[in-house]
């Protein structure tokens, strides 16, 4: 089942290729969604253990629906992190197969971006916790700029009674901020840091979060850009350090995951 929004045009007229596909695996639910001709078409959020099985058939489900084929993609948003490793890597692995296979370019984008640019609608700053573990999140702080949306700090992991020193040592003192919460856990969310709270719900943000990413894709945060399936790699997230996971090919051409 799936959900259609943006222009007037109808779907069934559309004939021309290329279109962006759309691809966030990263929380509880999956997330996809594709872009033709101005329309954007969002799927029904799908299990976390039912990823695998439904991301191909899904895909082949959005471009049935506006009368394309999967060869019209050519381009693909993925989120990169930070969020659920085994959900991220069922997203990934499809963009740089389907990328690959295509020849297509890949977009990374991340999901305290793609969620702070939602809510991002003056240069106040957005503080985005999502749910790690049940004592953890992930936080970073967005703001918008002259050069569009950027991390002004994190993606970390906070833990309980960590969020007020992270956020005094943010600077973040004496300025107005929303912080939106993905399933925070409340251990973390506890303390009193005087910020206003937002729940996140993907299930009832399916639409804003898709067109959050198509603009990320468009408009782009600092340093984004197109990448061969090569260039694209998995945020982790280790407290304050980053590593990073990615595929290339082995000696019998076959793709494989290395870790540094």
């Amino acid at each position: 089942m799936t959900e259609e929004y943006g222009r007037d045009s109808a779907i069934g007229a559309m004939k021309a290729p290329g279109c962006q596909l759309l691809v966030d695996s990263s929380g509880e639910q999956l997330l996809l969604g594709l872009v033709a001709q101005g329309m954007l078409v969002v799927a029904e959020p799908h299990e976390s253990l039912r990823q695998i099985e439904a991301i191909s058939l899904e895909v082949q489900n959005l471009v049935d629906r506006v009368n394309l084929e999967v060869s019209s993609i050519s381009s693909v948003g993925v989120v990169v992190g930070p969020g659920s490793m085994a959900g991220l890597r069922v997203g990934v692995t499809f963009a740089k197969t389907l990328s690959y296979a295509l020849g297509c370019g890949i977009v990374s984008l991340f999901s305290h971006e793609v969620i702070a640019n939602i809510y991002a609608k003056t240069l106040d700053p957005v503080v985005v916790l999502r749910r790690v573990r049940k004592q953890e999140a992930f936080g970073a702080i967005c703001a918008r700029g002259p050069l569009g949306l950027t991390t002004l700090s994190g993606p970390v992991v906070l833990g309980p009674n960590q969020l007020t020193t992270w956020l005094d040592h943010s600077n973040l003192t004496g300025t107005s901020y929303l912080v939106v919460s993905d399933r925070a856990p409340s251990q973390v969310l506890a303390e009193d840091y005087g910020g206003v709270v937002v729940n996140f719900h993907l299930p009832t943000m399916r639409r804003e979060t898709c067109q959050s990413m198509w603009q990320l894709m468009d408009a782009g945060p600092e340093g984004a850009k197109f990448k061969s399936h090569a260039e694209v790699a998995i945020s982790y997230v280790r407290g304050a350090d980053t590593r990073v996971s990615y595929q290339r090919l082995n000696s019998t051409g076959d793709l494989e995951w290395v870790k540094d």
